[in-house]
């Protein structure tokens, strides 16, 4: 995994979150962005279609499925595996 490339995805995740008005912090990355009402159900859907847009990556229904989706440490790493999982594919091509 790139660190570099991690910290972007950090920070554009961040970014998001706090022009929401969320008070998001290193202390804060691991918890549940839903169960903690940071956001509800139409600031989710707003959050996954940015983060398909700007990462260039399709969500699908078993990544709704994993908690991981829920914080921003999880996230990050479901980003970075749809991320180089792209890049491989193309490789392939």
């Amino acid at each position: 995994m790139n660190s570099t490339q991690h910290t972007e995805i950090i920070e554009k995740l961040v970014s998001f979150l706090k022009k929401k008005n969320i008070k998001i912090s290193d202390e804060n990355f691991a918890e549940n962005y839903l169960e903690n009402k940071y956001l509800d159900s139409l600031d989710m859907v707003e959050f996954i279609t940015f983060i398909e847009e700007e990462f260039r990556i399709k969500l699908t229904e078993e990544d709704y499925q994993k908690k991981e989706l829920f914080n921003i440490q999880g996230l990050t790493r479901i980003i970075l595996k749809k991320i180089e999982c792209t890049i491989t594919q193309k490789k392939n091509l």
